[in-house]
């Protein structure tokens, strides 16, 4: 039974990896002619679709990936109440820790992206690879503000490595309260 649970979970996190990179994508500002940006977008249209009709899609902010990311996690922790004594389980207990089930996956994709960024910058220098050009764009508006008080230096680009340790941080403080 763990098993098939750990299973329903691995699958409800990477959907919701994928619904987060949508929002993240919308939040960003990436080009949408990118063909993973366009993968995203028709993998996780089936998900959101019905949810944009009740929250349409703003032009900074796509609501209804954040939702269904939202509405995932609450059936993965009923779920798992229900297969192990339901008559535990208060709402109040499955939102909050489905809200913090989502901002670990969202901080834990973030994490992911940088180091991908990193091994990708020592690699590829001056590659046109699609799926780095969409990483540098998803990148690139939160390492901005780091850059503005340390600049690269002598070519080295110190605001990854900030962000991944302050992002590795968090992830710690909500990994001891989850």
């Amino acid at each position: 039974m763990d098993i098939l649970l750990e299973f329903v979970q691995l699958i409800v996190r990477l959907i919701m990896t994928l619904l987060i990179f949508r929002f993240w994508m919308q939040w960003a500002g990436v080009n949408f002619y990118n063909p993973i940006a366009q993968l995203v977008v028709r993998f996780s249209e089936p998900m959101t679709h019905a949810i944009r009709r009740i929250f349409p899609q703003n032009r900074r902010y796509d609501w209804a990936s954040l939702i269904a990311s939202l509405l995932l996690a609450i059936l993965l922790y009923l779920l798992y109440f229900a297969m192990l004594d339901f008559n535990l389980a208060r709402i109040e207990t499955i939102f909050i820790r489905s809200l913090l089930l989502v901002l670990n996956v969202t901080l834990s994709t973030l994490f992911f992206t940088l180091i991908i960024r990193a091994i990708a910058s020592w690699i590829a220098v001056n590659g046109n690879n699609p799926a780095l050009d969409l990483i540098n764009q998803l990148t690139d508006p939160l390492l901005f503000p780091i850059r503005r008080i340390i600049p690269p230096s002598g070519g080295l680009d110190f605001s990854p490595m900030i962000l991944m340790m302050i992002v590795w941080f968090a992830i710690r403080i909500l990994q001891h309260y989850f």
